[in-house]
């Protein structure tokens, strides 16, 4: 029989015994006297208890925002500990703690808010791979500087801390990043650089990587697909003007939007708000600020907002059996109701009650369906038949404007008018000539889906919205066979929309033979007239 320590020789005396003696391979050297070895063989047998957890050590954290930056993830999670490093890809990050129960810890922060959506957080699967890319440049992040530091006296500063060589220095946000060119290198700057007191602040560093896609385009980064409306009750209108407009110009500059807050002229219990801007996260942030102002001003720690969503895209938000609707309602933690019992079918209102952070989750959640189907219809040239609602037709359109204000729309050398049609993929011309007499008042063709026809007029009505009168004036083109269902029985139903909006409506004809509907009121009247004949002609 052979030893049980894998002794090469047959039996062995000394090892005869079942148990693990401690002993060295000098020991062996007594059955061959040509064997000098001095290496210790360990006592026990290095096996790892596989009952024993592995180290929780880096957390998982998913469903953030594209606009999300390092710093934020930062700011949201260092309370619970010191964090050695963050990956940031995208839609998802890894950050990795110093020590495990900080992991541990940091998941309860799975379900709160963040840039204005709910996050996941989970103890990471992948607690042995590393976080840090192997070659190429890396950031170290410097939290807790003051905003106007020296650059040059902080690189002086760091110089002196750590012999490793610093790259470039830039501000991020409230922080500072040093780009180190050697990886391996970085952690060795945090550990010189973290917790010191640099130009008489203490700086925590640590090493941030973010990973951009190719493409980086995403729904997310559009503008919204429509002009965002919304309504309030007019006892917060105050509120949100604040003294002499502060309030309503602070919360414009803060979110980089146009926060506008229509006249009462249509006639509505509640006060129309519309929303511009360049990103979908910044006018989600505007309606979460909105939403705040509202709650601070109120009796209660929850509001109601009421937010109007285009016609053609409601079947997208809301899904097969409310399955995309209650997605977005289970994700924001906010209440979501489909308004009923208004004459109109669109723009369609629905209630988003809750906190200000969930009334903007939801929010987000429902446009990024609809950028989503905007981006996707616009690089095929516009909808096809069929793809939103049954039976979606192009309809034709014509915006009645002074002849003296149509240049402003047409632009210099027809570049506004040729941006319109290249970004929103309609046929959109000026029809008429310019006879000189400025009172005089010329049409803008527009063709294309209602969805289009929504665009393309917003865009007509901001650019030209400060040479108006504060009316608006559309001719809608329709076949003469919807007359009977657009006027009611003995007018009805047009004096009813008319009563509504405040808007004056009439069916007309012109010298082609072509019957129309002339709608004159503010644009928001305008909008709701057009989608409710939509809906009366089953389009």
């Amino acid at each position: 029989s052979l030893c049980r320590r894998a002794c090469p020789f047959p039996f062995c005396e000394e090892h005869k015994t079942p148990g693990l003696r401690p002993h060295t391979l000098t020991a062996l050297s007594t059955h061959n006297p040509h064997l000098h070895y001095s290496v210790p063989i360990p006592t026990q047998p290095q096996f790892r208890d596989i009952a024993q957890p592995t180290p929780t050590m880096k957390v998982w954290v998913g469903n953030i925002t594209v606009e999300t930056t390092t710093p934020q993830l930062f700011d949201a999670f260092s309370s619970y500990g010191k964090i050695l490093n963050i990956l940031h890809r995208g839609r998802y990050a890894f950050l990795e703690f110093a020590e495990d129960s900080m992991a541990e810890a940091a998941v309860a922060l799975s379900g709160t808010m963040l840039g204005g959506q709910q996050i996941e957080v989970a103890s990471s699967k992948h607690q042995d791979k590393t976080s840090l890319p192997r070659r190429g440049p890396v950031t170290v992040f410097l939290a807790g500087l003051p905003e106007d530091c020296d650059l040059g006296a902080l690189r002086d500063a760091l110089t002196g801390l750590s012999e490793v060589p610093v790259g470039n220095i830039a501000r991020e946000g409230n922080m500072v990043t040093v780009a180190i060119a050697d990886p391996a290198k970085a952690a060795d700057c945090c550990i010189d650089w973290s917790d010191k007191q640099i130009l008489e602040s203490t700086v925590k560093a640590f090493v941030g990587v973010k990973y951009q896609k190719r493409n980086p385009s995403s729904p997310m980064n559009m503008p919204p697909a429509v002009p965002v409306l919304l309504s309030v009750t007019r006892d917060v209108v105050g509120a949100l003007i604040g003294r002499e407009g502060a309030t309503i110009s602070r919360l414009n500059e803060e979110t980089s939007t146009k926060v506008s807050i229509q006249k009462p002229a249509h006639g509505f219990e509640e006060r129309m708000i519309t929303i511009t801007g360049n990103t979908l996260a910044n006018v989600t942030r505007a309606v979460e600020r909105i939403a705040s102002i509202m709650i601070e001003n109120g009796p209660e720690s929850t509001t109601s907002l009421r937010v109007f969503l285009p016609y053609e895209c409601v079947s997208h938000v809301i899904g097969k059996q409310h399955s995309s609707l209650n997605k977005i309602k289970e994700k924001s933690q906010a209440e979501i109701s489909l308004v009923e019992g208004l004459p109109t079918l669109g723009p369609i209102p629905f209630d988003v009650s809750g906190v200000a952070e969930a009334i903007a989750a939801a929010f987000s959640g429902m446009y990024r369906k609809i950028a989503a189907v905007h981006s996707s219809s616009m690089r095929r040239g516009g909808y096809a038949p069929g793809e939103l609602l049954p039976d979606l037709h192009l309809e034709t359109t014509r915006v009645v404007v002074p002849n003296g204000v149509v240049k402003y729309f047409i632009g210099k050398g027809g570049a506004t008018i040729k941006a319109v049609v290249k970004e929103f993929q309609a046929s959109v011309r000026v029809e008429g000539e310019d006879g000189g007499d400025p009172t005089s008042t010329r049409t803008i063709f527009i063709r294309g889906t209602p969805y289009q026809q929504n665009l393309v007029q917003n865009a007509i009505f901001e650019r030209l919205k400060e040479h108006l009168d504060g009316s608006f004036q559309v001719w809608m083109m329709i076949p003469a066979r919807a007359v009977g269902s657009i006027i009611g029985r003995g007018g009805e139903r047009i004096r009813s929309m008319a009563t509504q909006t405040k808007a004056q409506i009439w069916i007309r004809e012109n010298e082609a033979k072509e019957t129309y509907v002339d709608i004159v009121g503010d644009f928001v009247a305008t909008q709701v007239v057009q989608n409710h004949i939509r809906a009366l002609m089953g389009m």
